[in-house]
């Protein structure tokens, strides 16, 4: 899948943006990086997004079409 999103401007507009933006390579290493992380990494870096305490408040509804 890597291969495939490369191939998109979108994806390479990503990367142009964090490298001129934050100073971020986020494409060198990207696949031994993800084949690096185990999931004491993932649960390690959840935790650091949960302790934020941030929230997101999210409604939704659905209209029933048949009745139209």
């Amino acid at each position: 899948m890597y291969k495939q999103v490369q191939e998109l401007n979108n994806y390479w507009e990503l990367v142009l943006y964090n490298d001129l933006y934050n100073g971020t390579d986020i494409d060198t290493n990207f696949v031994e990086i993800v084949n690096r992380m185990t999931t004491e990494d993932v649960r390690l870096m959840l935790k650091q997004l949960l302790d934020q305490k941030n929230r997101i408040e999210v409604t939704m509804s659905s209209t029933d079409l048949t009745n139209h």
